[in-house]
């Protein structure tokens, strides 16, 4: 099975056919071309349009169809979700316990 390499070019000036052909001379092939604009606040954007941010986790598939799960950002969400766990039993143990005997002869909280 073949595996590639993609890169992705951002624009911040005028374009130049010259980028594209140092890119096809040293064996890159162009897969898609992103366009973006701001719209003024009286238009709406076009059907099909992009609206909103990818989520967190997710990235979008290489055929550009769907939304897959992106393997380093889902990991870093469920080892936050564990730590989260992890917290949550260490607050509810220490909640659960009955207050200590202070030193002073008082009750603490702790």
């Amino acid at each position: 099975m073949a595996h590639f390499e993609r890169i992705r070019d951002v624009i911040s000036g005028p374009f130049s056919p010259e980028v594209i052909r140092q890119r096809t001379t040293t064996g890159w092939q162009m897969v898609s071309i992103e366009w973006r604009r701001e719209l003024p606040d009286s238009e709406a954007p076009t059907q099909g349009a992009f609206s909103e941010d990818i989520p967190y986790g997710l990235r979008i598939s290489d055929d550009c169809q769907r939304l897959e799960i992106d393997p380093i950002e889902n990991r870093t969400l469920m080892l936050m979700m564990e730590l989260l766990v992890q917290v949550g039993r260490q607050t509810s143990t220490a909640a659960s316990r009955p207050p200590q005997e202070a030193p002073s002869g008082r009750k603490a909280d702790f």
